[in-house]
């Protein structure tokens, strides 16, 4: 994450789901996903967040 905690990514059907070690942290569903990139040893995600 922004911190530099280390996280675990899951993907399915619904959306994206991030993990620290065996505990789910926050789900993400498609729909928010505006662009995924990866530079170097960096995974991205760019969202939209309705609130």
């Amino acid at each position: 994450d922004h911190k530099g905690t280390q996280l675990y990514l899951g993907i399915n059907h619904h959306g994206i789901l991030t993990f620290q070690g065996s505990r789910k942290t926050n789900h993400f569903r498609w729909s928010e996903v505006q662009k995924i990139n990866y530079e170097g040893k960096m995974f991205i995600v760019h969202l939209t967040i309705n609130e």
